[in-house]
């Protein structure tokens, strides 16, 4: 995001195009940090006009987790629209707590090349990202378990005792 001044019409236009992908791609502010976005804090401020500022990570993280190319943000604040990416990596509710996104710092002319121990750090985080949205998702599946089983014993006990419906 630019340091350009922004009036409070820039920051409504962002805020409604950030909600409105948002909900497009079926996403709670907290399952767009879980596939990979900014803070919810950062969110529930951009959505509700807050002005900035906002670093730059934080902007492309919010600009790849809702599937946005890099600067989309600058053109919806100089007016414009945002861009999407392509299709294949789109990432919808069922496959949010599945898929991570995560943010590569913008690339420059001259970029120097990683050294080994950068390579393995990088590889190990990776890994550990990965085994982290395994779990989250073998949760969201225990969960949902458990919720049927909360209304199959509900629904018992309704059977057994047709009172307990007017009260519940």
């Amino acid at each position: 995001m630019d340091e350009k001044p922004r009036t409070p019409e820039d920051r409504a236009r962002l805020a409604r195009e950030v909600k409105r992908r948002r909900q497009q791609l079926g996403l709670t502010q907290t399952q767009l940090v879980a596939v990979g976005g900014p803070s919810v804090s950062l969110i529930s401020k951009i959505e509700s006009r807050k002005p900035g500022p906002y670093d730059g990570m934080s902007i492309l993280r919010l600009e790849r987790a809702l599937q946005w190319q890099e600067g989309s943000i600058d053109a919806v604040l100089d007016g414009g629209s945002p861009t999407s990416v392509n299709a294949s990596s789109v990432i919808t509710p069922e496959t949010a707590t599945t898929k991570a996104v995560i943010p590569q710092p913008a690339v420059t002319a001259i970029s120097a090349p990683k050294s080994p121990s950068e390579s393995a750090m990088e590889d190990t985080l990776l890994s550990h990202l990965e085994a982290m949205a395994r779990q989250q998702a073998e949760l969201m599946e225990e969960i949902k378990g458990l919720r049927k089983q909360v209304e199959d014993l509900q629904r018992i006990r309704d059977q057994q005792d047709p009172g307990n419906r007017a009260s519940a």
